[in-house]
């Protein structure tokens, strides 16, 4: 008996957790469950059938850790305990900085529930109150005080997104600012090709899930380069990074390349459904929530930090910059607690015997040139065998024949 599969789904508002359970036995079983959250322990059976399948929901999820367990043990504990993680869900305040008073970003932002937002020209004395700050000045640099205000930001925790603008071009910035972004800003390109440059995914996450950047017309862009230890996960073609992030002190550092300035657009980005996904996405990533899935893991999933952590696992602890989740049960990663499940049908499955396995695998390779097979092994080790044979024969018999001859 084993949990082979798990997902979750969202009804009214709530999260859904869908666990299946198989029944590897050739009679019916009466399989006990646990479910336990904080809101407490539910204890159920259900019947399965012999090699059969049972469904079970619990509706609806409760935020936190959710433990799913089979009460009667078996040779394979792994697949007994199933877990769900549900991301604590509270308002992220956040802080927009901006010298302009309308901005597609600022209007994206002000329309997701999650999000608190203030807005102020300049960065304030104190940020203690904010979880996100946003750059979005047009017509001004930061100023020297600003720029020490938000490495403290930083260096506490903090989470900012900076806006592209003409503003960061090289030499409008001070070179501290400079200093602290992901990439190293050179000069504005001018697009001469009237439908823009293309713009390719450098590496897929969920950030960039179901955003169609082949859809945006970039007419103008930073000339940049991404520093070392940058993450780029959307650049032009030509590798001049528009949407990267890195570590500073214990904060991260977003550069969104999209410049929403009005008037003579640098792209159409903000014309597109798919810009507020993108900023409700940068929210929940930077405020501490994200998507679901970034919580919910398979053994075999494997997740890059942006910098080495120390990281909790199921039964220790490591310090990585990448996380193979290799264990069922929960890992903690920078505070934030990640659930992984096994959810394999064959892993799960130990009534097979080696035997069974290899004759499967020798039938679906049967017509491939690549597989060598213990029957051809074996009949080229018998055609060996006969040749020796035959050579040791062929040499006796040229003896004698020899030895007639008188020459020997």
């Amino acid at each position: 008996m084993g949990i082979i599969d798990g997902w979750i789904d969202t009804e009214d508002g709530n999260y859904v957790y869908t666990c299946v359970v198989k029944n590897y036995n050739d009679f019916t079983e009466r399989v006990d469950i646990e479910i336990e959250n904080r809101a407490g322990s539910v204890k159920r059976s259900l019947n399965v059938g012999p090699s059969d399948t049972a469904q079970f929901r619990v509706n609806p999820l409760s935020s936190g850790v959710t433990s799913i367990s089979i009460a009667d043990e078996d040779s394979l504990p792994a697949d007994n305990n199933a877990y769900v993680v549900i991301p604590t869900q509270s308002d992220t305040q956040a802080l927009f900085v901006s010298d302009e008073g309308k901005l597609p970003s600022k209007i994206a932002l002000s329309t997701l529930a999650s999000v608190d937002i203030s807005t102020a020209e300049g960065i304030p004395s104190s940020t203690d109150d904010y979880r996100i700050m946003v750059i979005g000045l047009k017509n001004r640099s930061l100023t020297s005080s600003e720029v020490e205000r938000l490495d403290s930001f930083l260096n506490n925790g903090g989470r900012v997104v900076v806006v592209a603008s003409q503003m960061l071009a090289g030499g409008n910035s001070t070179d501290q600012f400079q200093g602290m972004l992901p990439v190293i800003p050179g000069d504005v390109a001018e697009v001469q090709n009237v439908l823009g440059i293309d713009l390719e995914v450098v590496q897929s996450s969920s950030l960039t899930d179901d955003v169609k950047f082949d859809e945006i017309a970039m007419y103008r862009y930073l000339n940049a380069t991404p520093r070392n230890d940058a993450t780029v996960l959307v650049a032009t073609e030509q590798g001049d990074p528009l949407l990267a992030h890195w570590s500073v002190g214990d904060g991260t550092l977003v550069y969104f390349g999209f410049n929403d300035e009005l008037g003579e657009p640098w792209n159409n980005f903000h014309n597109l459904p798919e810009y507020p996904v993108l900023w409700a996405k940068l929210t929940a990533w930077l405020g501490g929530s994200g998507d679901i899935s970034d919580y919910n893991h398979e053994t075999g999933d494997i997740t890059s930090l942006a910098r080495e952590m120390t990281v909790q696992t199921p039964t220790g602890t490591i310090t990585t910059q990448k996380v193979l989740f290799e264990q069922v049960g929960t890992y903690t990663i920078g505070g934030r607690t990640v659930a992984v499940n096994l959810y394999s049908d064959r892993e799960s499955d130990t009534t097979r015997q080696g035997l069974e396995v290899m004759e499967r695998v020798s039938d679906q390779n049967r017509d491939s040139p690549d597989i060598v097979r213990q029957d051809s092994y074996e009949a080229k080790n018998y055609l060996d065998n006969y040749l020796i044979i035959l050579a040791i024969l062929l040499a006796i018999l040229e003896i004698l024949i020899i030895r007639n001859r008188g020459e020997l």
